[in-house]
């Protein structure tokens, strides 16, 4: 089953401004190569997923620039792992490391695919518990530049893969839900999915009152 992401993993407000700096002074904005969108705060670039970095790994996941303390939420349902294994490391589902920074790991539901997403460089340690269980859209904590990002631009570094371990690329969907509003902020709780129905709900709403008051002005 092909992976699928119901919530676009960060949120950020309409009229947000990336006011960080990188460690030299450059700004983390508008100088910022990558996919927009025309969007000033919310970028990343989706190449990076095949680039070989310093470690001699290839990177396989998405680097999402925002500004720091942006929301940082769940892409897909699923539970908190207590424990993961890396490199024979036996690591837990939340915790820090030198290279993610504060981190959570993520076992995701067999319906959308099933694998795991790890998100990492988190501002402070996620809101959430191992063992715990999350649902698309549900704050997981807030974008920062901890680990290996220190000096960078605060970003979301997105691992997903898949139930045989393999990395998967997932720019296609982040461009979509990126399209459809998905990295504007919701109310607490409130997944991308239901925030679009609740807009369709009420342009419904808007336009039965319309006819009701048109009508009442015909009699």
């Amino acid at each position: 089953m092909a992976i699928t992401y119901s919530a676009f993993p960060v949120q950020v407000a309409a009229d947000a401004v990336n006011t960080s700096t990188r460690a030299d002074g450059r700004p983390c904005a508008i100088t910022e190569t990558g996919w927009r969108a025309g969007n000033t705060s919310v970028w990343w670039d989706p190449h990076t997923f095949y680039q070989d970095r310093d470690s001699g790994f290839r990177h396989e996941a998405a680097d999402i620039m925002a500004p720091a303390g942006s929301r940082v939420v769940a892409a897909r349902s699923g539970r908190v792992l207590e424990t993961w294994t890396y490199n024979g490391e036996v690591r837990s589902g939340k915790g820090f490391n030198a290279q993610a920074g504060h981190y959570v790991r993520i076992q995701a539901d067999a319906a959308s695919g099933g694998g795991t997403d790890q998100y990492s460089h988190l501002l402070a340690p996620a809101d959430v518990r191992p063992g715990e269980r999350v649902e698309a859209g549900q704050t997981l904590g807030r974008v920062g530049e901890s680990g290996s990002a220190r000096g960078t631009c605060p970003h979301l570094h997105l691992g997903t893969r898949d139930a045989s371990g393999r990395a998967v690329d997932m720019s296609d969907q982040l461009r979509v839900l990126f399209d459809r509003g998905g990295w504007r902020l919701q109310p607490t709780g409130v997944t991308t999915a239901v925030a679009i129905g609740l807009g369709v709900v009420g342009v419904a709403a808007s336009t039965a009152a319309f006819m009701w008051w048109r009508k009442g002005r015909r009699t």
